[in-house]
């Protein structure tokens, strides 16, 4: 079977995987030189690294939707300083 005339459904999928792939390498690669240049704003050395960079890793397997949105103390404070 093909799509769009020629192209087999296989050589999308694969494609669309590549594209996750690296959509995930970005990410990750964003999100470490953020960690790094947060640290070496607090001059934290490399023994420092250990223990916030495993606190992030679990809220991230555990709550990742905290990553991408904002408290909801924050909201509301938010809310209240624009009316």
């Amino acid at each position: 079977m093909t799509l769009w005339g020629n192209l087999a459904w296989q050589a999308v999928a694969i494609a669309a995987v590549g594209v996750v792939a690296i959509a995930l390498t970005n990410l990750a690669v964003s999100f470490t030189l953020s960690m790094m240049l947060a640290l070496r704003a607090r001059r934290l050395d490399a023994t420092g690294v250990g223990l916030p960079w495993g606190r992030v890793v679990r809220r991230a397997l555990s709550r990742p939707l905290d990553l991408v949105r904002p408290p909801p103390a924050a909201v509301r404070d938010d809310a209240r300083h624009t009316d």
